[in-house]
């Protein structure tokens, strides 16, 4: 059975490129968010299963969802949420189809980051976050933070030229859309090294 390794870091801090490093020069499968069990019918599959296997996460994200879409209607994003189930059951796949150590690069718990850029970080909400993040801890064997130079990042997000609302915030220099991105990673990375889950910094 293959050990998962989730990297986790804001986009463009560079977790693909050090994916596809690791996966040359360690001998992991660097599976990223574009391979076989992640596209097309199988994403339908992987959702199943992780509705299937833990029920208690699909209710927690139900919750979460439901108490924040009642507050703020327009800062609140569907397709997040259902592809931390996606993510949740590919890791659970990927443990059964391969015994090679697993490089993910856009796994579960970047996809709890995302949800959590666009809510407050509230009380109520955290509390839940936590309780998601300690069950995604179980199929997790370690956790990754990669990390990068602010003035690195901005050049790196620059020259990739991707349409996300991230790098169009960074760019714009959107101060409040990033101060919220960068606290929910640091939310996020605080958890995982409180938590009983192997955990480690990069900087590339």
């Amino acid at each position: 059975m293959s050990t998962v390794t989730e990297l986790i870091g804001l986009p463009g801090s560079g977790k693909s490129h050090h994916a596809q490093c690791a996966s040359k020069h360690k001998h992991m499968s660097g599976i990223s968010h574009i391979v076989d069990l992640g596209v097309d019918k199988n994403k339908i599959i992987n959702t199943l299963c992780a509705i299937k296997d833990d029920p208690i996460i699909f209710g927690l994200l139900g919750i979460l969802f439901v108490f924040n879409i009642r507050k703020c209607f327009s800062r609140v994003e569907a397709r997040p949420y259902l592809v931390v189930l996606e993510r949740l059951g590919r890791n659970r796949r990927i443990k059964l189809v391969t015994k090679a150590p697993a490089l993910v690069d856009e796994g579960a718990f970047q996809f709890v980051w995302r949800i959590f850029c666009n809510l407050e970080l509230s009380r109520t909400n955290l509390l839940i976050g936590e309780c998601i993040l300690g069950r995604l801890i179980a199929l997790v064997g370690h956790a990754e933070y990669v990390l990068v130079s602010k003035a690195c990042h901005l050049e790196r997000v620059s020259s990739r030229n991707k349409q996300q609302k991230f790098d169009i915030a960074l760019i714009a220099d959107d101060a409040t859309y990033i101060r919220a991105c960068r606290a929910s990673m640091y939310c996020l990375v605080v958890f995982l090294r409180r938590s009983s889950i192997s955990f480690t910094a990069r900087r590339i």
